[in-house]
């Protein structure tokens, strides 16, 4: 990943043809888009009955039900045999039926979770979806405002942002807008950057996007954790 906060505010500006007073245009808005999709972190499989029913199926509980109907069926004990398939289609049924709940649930969440943000684009305020980000946008941050990507500051005023959703930390961190040098400068100490699912605690700030969806940090730890293989323990 490019490190950020070593580059001059100046030289982020060009490097997305972007503006700290007017923003981008409409026409670089949607060629970033392409570019860039939206800004979004790993999507989840949408829920499908056909797919739930196969999970299901495939469960250890139901293979060894499955199991236990076939051995019935070959010894032909046909009062077992549809004992057996009633608590296996009920077990499915069960099982199909929280899942869709659930799934349910997690879309609902996650309409509420969407924020929106103020851009500066065509040298005017907006305020848009936070999906819509593109790197180069000229974002506005406030207290109480989720921050919706990763953005190199370029004013502050008074900024204060709580980054315990990626350090740890529950003390809000004091932001400034100074060029810091040293590339291995761990996330915590990155002063001049706001990352993408931190809060702003109070204050305000002005910055420019340089990354979004799965390019920024807090995309690329879900992706890390999306696609880690799951491993067996010794024992």
């Amino acid at each position: 990943m490019t490190a950020w906060h070593t580059k001059h505010i100046e030289n982020i500006i060009k490097v997305f043809h972007s503006h700290a007073e007017t923003g981008l245009s409409s026409g670089q808005v949607r060629q970033l888009k392409k570019k860039y999709g939206k800004n979004t972190v790993t999507q989840s499989a949408r829920f499908t009955f056909i797919q739930s029913i196969a999970k299901q199926l495939i469960a250890p509980l139901s293979l060894i039900l499955v199991l236990a109907l076939g051995i019935t069926l070959f010894l032909a004990e046909y009062t077992d045999m549809f004992v057996i398939l009633a608590a296996l289609s009920i077990n499915v049924i069960i099982g199909v039926l929280q899942e869709g709940k659930s799934a349910k649930i997690f879309e609902s969440l996650a309409r509420s979770a969407q924020t929106h943000t103020t851009v500066l684009r065509n040298g005017e305020k907006q305020r848009i979806n936070s999906l819509e980000l593109v790197p180069g946008d000229i974002v506005f941050l406030e207290g109480g405002h989720k921050v919706p990507a990763d953005i190199r500051l370029i004013e502050v005023g008074d900024l204060m942002i709580n980054e315990s959703a990626l350090t740890g930390e529950w003390v809000a961190t004091e932001k400034k807008v100074e060029t810091l040098t040293g590339h291995a400068i761990p996330t915590s100490e990155q002063s001049n950057m706001a990352f993408m699912g931190t809060v702003v605690s109070e204050g305000f700030g002005k910055g420019i996007v340089v990354a979004t969806g799965r390019d920024a940090h807090f995309g690329a730890l879900a992706e890390s954790a999306a696609t880690s293989e799951n491993t067996e323990t010794p024992l």
